[in-house]
């Protein structure tokens, strides 16, 4: 047991360092590793695949889904994912919420045995690419089949990803959509989405954001304005969002821990550093007359919380 607990260790690991799970090639391994389930000690997202339980929840939601898939692809060379799998595959932006299941794309209508963490997504007249060494559907249905099963909010996240990365227009997706029948369930909430998407918005976050504005009827802002700084001794500042109403200007900013904490946004500058030219923007940003308007992702996800900031900056209300 001693000697198979080593080569276990080892053999998960190597599937770790290729960012896979371990799929057992020894009936014995395999009973092994299902043992080692029933203990805590690893996990198995999928059937017959296997991680290390510490390692795997070190990952990120996107990361599981990813080895899931790299799996299944090594072992289903033919398959082609769909749904919010292709949507990661393809750089958009997806909600941790849509990535309980891996999606497969089923060519036929024929019925599949149920298997643990998978899901098929019946696909007709498309048209699979090649990303990465992973089959996936066509942009355009990827992005059909997310909107038609995700509420707005999510939706348009990923809706705004979708023109940013593919760099299309929206008459263009939906020129594409469109192409589909009425009947399918959920295809009027994705051509209604993706009329109010926009590639400027820059994180799911910010799109969540808008989507909330739009359904709880206020005006909408200007996105990703930039500021000249009055004195000219700093460069421009970029707002996340920005009313122009009568007699006053409002900035709105989205706060979320990683603008202080992920090095790709604080390029080398620690938490203190980061706060201290956010002060030093806004300042600035004063000097013009703007009023900033600062929320987090929390008061985005509760609407009674979130109306209340927008009415005390006294942003419109352009509907019910």
């Amino acid at each position: 047991m001693r000697a198979m607990g080593k080569e276990l260790k080892g053999l998960l690991e190597g599937a770790d360092k290729e960012g896979t799970l371990l799929v057992a090639s020894r009936r014995s391994v395999a009973r092994t590793l299902s043992r080692e389930v029933a203990r805590g000690r690893v996990v198995s997202p999928i059937r017959g695949a296997f991680a290390d339980k510490t390692t795997w929840e070190l990952l990120s939601a996107i990361e599981r889904h990813l080895r899931c898939m790299r799996t299944l692809s090594n072992r289903h060379p033919n398959w082609v994912f769909a749904g919010f799998s292709a949507a990661l595959v393809h750089g958009l932006s997806v909600s941790y919420s849509n990535l309980k299941e891996v999606q497969v794309a089923s060519f036929t209508h024929a019925t599949h045995a149920p298997s643990r963490g998978i899901r098929r997504l019946v696909i007709d007249g498309d048209e699979p690419v090649t990303i990465g060494g992973i089959q996936v559907t066509s942009l355009a249905r990827t992005v059909y089949d997310c909107l038609r099963l995700t509420d707005f909010r999510r939706g348009l996240a990923l809706a705004d990803s979708a023109l940013r990365v593919g760099g299309l227009s929206n008459d263009q997706l939906l020129e594409a959509l469109n192409g589909h029948s009425s009947r399918i369930a959920g295809h009027d909430r994705a051509l209604q989405t993706v009329r109010h998407a926009d590639p400027r918005s820059e994180s799911g976050g910010e799109s969540i954001a808008r989507a909330a504005m739009i359904e709880l009827g206020y005006q909408l802002p200007d996105l990703q304005v930039w500021i000249p700084d009055k004195l000219g001794e700093a460069p421009p500042a970029r707002v996340d969002f920005l009313w122009r109403l009568p007699q006053r200007t409002v900035a709105g900013e989205l706060d979320g821990r990683e603008k202080y904490v992920n090095p790709e946004m604080t390029n080398g500058r620690d938490a203190v550093d980061v706060l201290r030219d956010e002060r030093l923007r806004e300042s600035r940003l004063s000097a013009w007359n703007i009023q900033v308007m600062r929320f987090s992702f929390k008061d985005v996800c509760n609407d009674a919380r979130f109306c209340k900031i927008l009415d005390s900056f006294e942003i419109p209300r352009v509907s019910a």
